[in-house]
C-alpha cells in the first residue's frame, strides 16, 4: 500500500512503487511498439536490472532515515519523499516532507549525474508517473515567490550533482564548477570584464568543490542512489548558505534562510531567470527601504554618470529608456495600498497609463508595463545586501556601539545620548562575499573601529551594491581628488563626513574599519586614507533629508 492507501506495485524488494494504471504500457509509459528498437530496450531492461540491484544496497540505509523510494515501474527513476527541516518548510511553504523525481542514466563507466525535478521528466511521456503527481504530489506552493526559492534550491542540487558524481575524475568536476563561475557568452565578457585571473579562479573552483562535498558531510559513498540522496539532504539541511548559482558560501549568512545569488557579477545577472522578489511582501515589509532604494536608483539613472554607475542595466532595458520609465512609477505609499502582487502590478500599470496619456508617448502599452515591474523589481533585486530599518528605539544602542569603537581621535557623532530626529538610520548584512570574507577574517585577527564617509546621493546605489572599493585610479567614478592618496577616505567624524554628502538626501555611512597594524600610516590627520577595501565594511548609512 502506498501512503495515501492506494494499491502499490512491488519489484520483490520491498521497493513501493506508483500505482501502475497501465499495465499494456512500455518503461516510459508508451506502448512497447514506440520503442526504437530491440537493441534499445536491451539497453533499458539492462539498465532497470542495475538499478533495481543499486536500490536493493541502499534500501536498508533509506528507511533507517525514514525515506522510502517509489520506484517507477520498467525505469531508472524514482520518487523520494524528503524530510524538510522546519525553517524550510517555512520558506518553500512545504509539509514535513518534499518530494522529489530523481532520473539515473547508467552510462560506460557507471552511474550519469542524475536528474532531479519537481515533476516527471519532459523527454517522454510517463503517464504512469503524471497520474501519480496529478493525484497526490503537486508543487509545494502555487505561490510565485515560493516556486522560484524551489526552483533555486533544483538549482543547487543540480550543481552539487555534478560535483559529487564527478569526484573520481576531480579535473572534469572542477571544469564542470569553472564553467559556472566563468563567462562562456561573448556578450557577457563585455560586460563583466571576464575571464577572471586565472590564479583567483582556481581558488575559487577548490572552495566552491569544498562546499558541494560540505553538503553531503565529506563523505563519498558508491552507491548512486545513496549519493544523490546526500546531496539533496544536505541542500535541505544547508538552504540559502550558499550561491544557488555557483556554490560559493555567504559570508555573513544571510538572516533568512532563502537561496540568493551571491555578489559574483554574472550570478546576479543570471538570477534573474530564476529568482523573484514578491514586491508587495517587500513593500509591506520594508516601506522605508523600497522607497529608499528607489529614491538612490532614481539619483543614479539622473546623473550624468549614468552609465558608470548604474550597471548593470535590467536585462532588455537600455539606459536612456530608464529615466522615462521612472517617472512611470507609482509612489511607494500608493502601492502600500494594495493587497497583493496582483494589485501591486494593477496600481504601476494604471500609474503608467495616466502618465502615458499626459505626456502622449507612443511606447507600447503591454511593453511599458512589463518594462515598469522589471525596473522596480531589478531595483530591489540587484542589491546583494539586506537593508532594515532601525527603529527609533533602539537608536541609543546604534549611539553607544558607535561611540564605544571611534577610531583614534574619532569624535564619532558630535552629539550625546541619541541620533538627532532628523536622521533615519538603516543597518547594512552584508553578503558581499569574497570582500566580506577577508574583512570579517581581518577584523577577528586585529579588531575594529568606526569611521565615516558621505557622498553624493547618486553613488550610494552604487555603494550599496558594490561596497566601498578603492576607485583613485578609475578616474570616471573618482567624484573628489585624491590629495592625501589613493584609497578610500573616511573621516573621524559625522559631520565632517557630511560634507560630501551632497542632494536631496544627505546620506553618510558608519564604516567599520579593521585596525590594521598600518592604520597609523594611512592616518591623515582630518581623514583616514584605507588603500585596502578589503579593511572596511558600512555598518551603517544615516540618512537625513525630508524627502524620504
Amino acid at each position: 500500500m502506498s501512503e495515501d492507501g492506494s494499491e502499490a506495485g512491488s519489484n520483490g524488494s520491498g521497493l513501493i512503487s506508483c500505482p501502475d494504471s497501465d499495465a499494456d504500457t512500455g518503461p516510459f509509459g508508451a506502448p512497447p511498439s514506440a520503442l526504437e528498437g530491440e537493441a534499445e530496450d536491451l539497453m533499458v531492461s539492462q539498465q532497470v536490472v542495475l538499478f533495481v540491484e543499486m536500490l536493493e544496497d541502499a534500501y536498508e540505509a533509506l528507511l533507517q532515515r525514514e525515506i522510502t523510494p517509489e520506484v517507477v515501474p520498467g525505469t531508472t527513476a524514482v520518487l523520494i519523499r524528503f524530510p524538510v527541516p522546519g525553517p524550510v518548510r517555512a520558506v518553500l511553504r512545504c509539509e514535513d516532507r518534499l518530494l522529489l523525481f530523481i532520473k539515473f542514466e547508467h552510462r560506460p563507466g557507471g552511474w550519469a549525474v542524475p536528474r532531479v525535478s519537481l515533476a516527471p521528466s519532459q523527454e517522454r511521456d510517463f503517464s504512469v508517473v503524471t497520474q501519480f503527481w496529478r493525484s497526490q504530489a503537486q508543487p509545494p506552493s502555487t505561490d510565485q515567490t515560493t516556486l522560484c526559492y524551489t526552483k533555486a534550491l533544483l538549482l543547487a542540487i543540480a550543481n552539487d550533482m555534478d560535483v559529487a558524481f564527478l569526484m573520481d575524475r576531480p579535473g572534469l568536476a572542477a571544469e564542470r564548477v569553472r564553467d559556472r563561475i566563468s563567462v562562456q557568452d561573448e556578450n557577457f565578457a563585455g560586460v563583466f570584464r571576464m575571464p577572471m585571473d586565472v590564479k583567483k579562479v582556481d581558488v575559487e573552483v577548490a572552495e566552491i568543490v569544498g562546499e558541494a562535498m560540505g553538503v553531503m558531510g565529506g563523505r563519498m559513498v558508491r552507491n548512486a542512489v545513496l549519493r544523490a540522496v546526500d546531496v539533496v539532504e544536505g541542500n535541505l539541511r544547508r538552504l540559502g548558505e550558499r550561491c544557488y548559482l555557483c556554490g560559493t558560501r555567504h559570508r555573513p549568512q544571510p538572516e533568512v534562510p532563502v537561496p540568493l545569488p551571491c555578489c559574483n557579477y554574472l550570478c546576479r545577472f543570471r538570477s534573474c531567470n530564476t529568482m523573484y522578489v514578491n514586491l508587495y511582501s517587500e513593500i509591506k515589509s520594508r516601506p522605508l527601504v523600497v522607497q529608499l532604494l528607489m529614491r538612490l536608483a532614481h539619483s543614479a539613472i539622473s546623473s550624468y554618470r549614468a552609465e558608470i554607475i548604474f550597471t548593470p542595466t535590467p536585462p532588455g532595458l537600455e539606459m536612456r529608456s530608464l529615466q522615462m520609465l521612472f517617472s512611470q512609477l507609482p509612489t511607494v505609499e500608493d502601492m502600500s495600498a494594495c493587497e497583493n502582487e496582483a494589485s501591486i502590478k494593477a496600481a504601476i500599470q494604471e500609474q503608467g497609463k495616466r502618465t502615458r496619456e499626459s505626456s502622449s508617448t507612443t511606447v507600447e502599452l503591454s511593453s511599458c508595463n512589463s518594462s515598469l515591474y522589471k525596473l522596480l523589481w531589478w531595483i530591489i533585486m540587484n542589491i546583494p545586501n539586506y537593508i532594515s530599518e532601525v527603529p527609533l528605539d533602539e537608536h541609543p544602542a546604534i549611539m553607544e556601539e558607535i561611540q564605544s569603537h571611534p577610531v583614534e581621535g574619532g569624535t564619532p557623532l558630535d552629539t550625546a545620548g541619541s541620533l538627532p530626529p532628523s536622521i533615519r538610520a538603516f543597518k547594512i548584512t552584508s553578503h558581499l562575499t569574497s570582500l566580506n570574507r577577508t574583512f570579517l577574517e581581518l577584523r577577528a585577527l586585529h579588531g575594529s573601529a568606526y569611521a565615516f564617509h558621505g557622498s553624493p546621493q547618486e553613488n550610494w546605489y552604487s555603494l550599496l551594491k558594490h561596497g566601498m572599493r578603492n576607485m583613485s585610479d578609475e578616474g570616471d567614478y573618482r567624484v573628489h581628488g585624491a590629495a592625501h592618496g589613493k584609497g578610500v577616505y573616511l573621516a573621524r567624524s559625522y559631520r565632517k563626513a557630511l560634507r560630501y554628502a551632497s542632494g536631496e538626501l544627505s546620506i553618510v555611512g558608519v564604516v567599520e574599519v579593521v585596525k590594521m597594524p598600518q592604520l597609523g600610516q594611512w592616518d591623515k590627520g582630518w581623514c583616514i586614507v584605507v588603500p585596502e577595501a578589503e579593511c572596511i565594511s558600512i555598518k551603517y548609512i544615516l540618512v537625513e533629508g525630508s524627502k524620504l
